[in-house]
């Protein structure tokens, strides 16, 4: 575990970015950066045990030079990408790129992308080789920073995320995943809604395990190299709905517009191989953790 750094946490208030401060100031001096667009009426977003609190925009003009490591998780997510794309474009690209600006060439940058880039992928399990394909502004806007990153900062790592869910992923927030709405569905009764027919695949990942792969693509990944970051299983909506009791209603509805992907899963095979990392959180062990958070918010 990497010890003893003074760590800057960006979008550090939200479920992914969040959790990845709480871990890591365990063993660090963790600086989280949010601009609490999301939080103001939310308890409890601030992780445990960080040694400070910048309030602030990416482009707001904070010294970054005392930071041996920089994590950037700050994110207009895809759903609210989709109703504000100006936002979406503002924060993800051009506040990023104004950001990246300003972090010292020789710090470490670990940047949270999206394995949205790949739209629907022509191969599954899709790898990094695999074209990329952006089918919304969110993911085009994530692959332009990525892009710049690659091309400005020789210390970057990039991580694409596949479908993150577990602990701090907050049930009241209208942009959380379907993990969340299906398990609140499943304690409370609360009616699930379902696009489609449920047959579209995900692939699931616990939020610790992509804390382990940060760990391990910042002490032993490649820099200026992108690493696929998920389970490597391939879930259905359909399958996932074994967790809602049999009282549940299921509500089906046409597809949605945003993140219409048939299939994903993706081909981990270049992280295990760079640094050992491979996931370690079951399914079925990842979803009785974030019911046991659930209830304790509720």
């Amino acid at each position: 575990m990497i010890s003893g750094k003074n760590i800057l946490v960006t979008g550090g208030c939200g479920f992914v970015a969040g959790r990845i401060a709480e871990v890591f100031s365990l063993y660090n001096n963790v600086t989280v950066m949010d601009n609490m667009r999301y939080w103001q009426d939310m308890p409890q977003v601030i992780p445990p045990r960080i040694v400070e609190m910048w309030e602030h925009d990416l482009t707001d003009p904070l010294s970054l030079d005392h930071f041996d490591i920089v994590i950037h998780g700050a994110t207009v997510n895809i759903i609210h990408g989709m109703s504000d794309m100006r936002a979406c474009v503002d924060t993800n690209f051009t506040q990023t790129l104004a950001f990246f600006d300003r972090i010292p060439q020789k710090t470490p940058v670990l940047y949270l992308s999206t394995c949205s880039v790949y739209g629907n992928g022509v191969i599954i399990p899709t790898d990094e080789k695999c074209r990329v394909a952006p089918s919304n502004v969110y993911a085009m806007t994530k692959l332009l920073a990525e892009q710049y990153l690659l091309e400005h900062h020789p210390n970057c790592v990039i991580a694409r995320l596949s479908n993150v869910y577990g602990p701090r992923q907050r049930p009241e927030n209208a942009y959380s995943g379907v993990m969340v709405k299906l398990l609140t569905s499943a304690l409370w009764g609360r009616p699930f809604k379902v696009y489609g027919d449920g047959s579209q695949t995900r692939d699931f990942t616990y939020v610790d395990d992509i804390v382990g792969a940060c760990v391990a693509l910042l002490e032993s990944g490649k820099r200026g190299e992108i690493y696929n970051v998920g389970s490597g299983v391939e879930t259905s909506i359909a399958q996932l709905m074994k967790y809602l009791p049999e009282d549940v209603d299921i509500e089906h509805v046409p597809s949605r517009s945003i993140d219409n992907i048939v299939r994903r899963c993706l081909d981990i095979r270049k992280i295990k191989m760079d640094t050992g990392w491979k996931p370690a959180v079951s399914l079925d062990h990842g979803v009785a953790e974030t019911m046991l958070w659930l209830k304790g918010v509720q």
